[in-house]
């Protein structure tokens, strides 16, 4: 009784026959990298249980799947980026890859550490603020895991986080002395090689969303809400920051997770569903627990485009 009266909510009633397999059935979802875990282990498990539909993710940094959608290399059925800006210039300058996008959830930047580290007990008492956490990190031998600025907003977040925390406690050249180069190869990893290498012990410690560390249960050290780019009443002070990479300035802004299905998908009414569920109660829930807020979607763009039924849900 339950899947019916879901279908039908979601307006997604001509899957209700569908059997579980059929290309109809599959929609495919290209999402941050950050959600990688939290898509596998509890979204696209709950929206098949829920719909019979099938999602299959694949996930890297916002930035380099919007240059491949925008390039024709990557038609996804839902595109779900980690920074509204991305989506935003997509939008704009992506030769009408997508024609509309909606914000649809925030998080923060925290340091997660690995519990096999040298240095777990320092980044313990940090976390319980009997050390300061930037005194640890410019300790001698630390090893730092980060995502390349160049293909993923966590990347030149933690950049901007950096020369945030470099104001906030009036400590020079802070940034460059934990980082390094902008893209430190010997730093710059992918989401997942981050998380496990972490929870391996191969590194010390990582910049990470609250999101993940959520999901994956990490010992982390929350960040003051002045740099933490989760907190929409420092916006003013969060775009004082900012960082170019590759010609391109990222300003510091509140983070905030967009959707939405590019012009070219294959099977835009699997991926309206997806959608559908994702802002519905039961996606939201998930979310939530899983460390994301969930917020009433913006829409931008060309209204007219969103799916029916998208735009009234709340």
């Amino acid at each position: 009784m339950r899947r019916s009266i879901f279908l039908s909510t979601l307006g997604a009633g001509l899957f209700a026959n569908a059997q579980p397999g059929n290309a109809a059935e599959r929609v495919s979802v290209l999402h941050a990298g950050s959600l990688n875990t939290v898509f596998a282990q509890r979204l696209a498990p709950e929206f098949e249980r829920l719909t019979g539909l099938h999602a299959e993710g694949e996930g890297r940094g916002s930035v380099a799947n919007a240059k491949l959608i925008a390039a024709g290399l990557k038609t996804p059925d839902v595109f779900l980026s980690a920074d509204t800006s991305v989506t935003r210039d997509l939008l704009k300058n992506g030769n009408g890859a997508i024609s509309w996008y909606a914000s649809f959830a925030t998080t923060r930047i925290v340091i997660a550490y690995s519990l096999k580290s040298p240095f777990g007990m320092q980044y313990a008492e940090a976390a319980r603020g009997v050390r300061h956490w930037y005194d640890v990190l410019r300790m001698p031998g630390m090893r730092i895991g980060r995502t390349d600025p160049a293909i993923d907003p966590k990347g030149y977040r933690t950049l901007i986080v950096a020369e945030l925390a470099e104001r906030l406690y009036t400590i020079p050249n802070f940034r460059s002395a934990v980082f390094g180069a902008e893209r430190n190869p010997e730093q710059t990893l992918t989401d997942e090689a981050i998380l496990v290498r972490l929870e391996q012990g191969d590194i010390d410690v990582a910049f990470v969303y609250g999101v993940e560390a959520t999901v994956r249960s990490l010992p982390t050290i929350g960040l003051d809400p002045r740099i933490n780019l989760g907190d929409p009443r420092y916006a003013a002070r969060y775009a004082t920051a900012s960082v170019t990479i590759d010609g391109v300035v990222r300003k510091g802004e509140p983070i905030e997770y967009a959707f939405t299905i590019p012009t070219r998908a294959s099977n835009p009414s699997g991926g309206a569903a997806f959608l559908r569920y994702l802002i519905s109660t039961d996606g939201r829930r998930s979310l939530d627990s899983a460390g994301l807020q969930t917020q009433t979607p913006q829409f931008f763009g060309d209204l007219a485009s969103v799916p029916g039924g998208l735009r009234s849900m709340r």
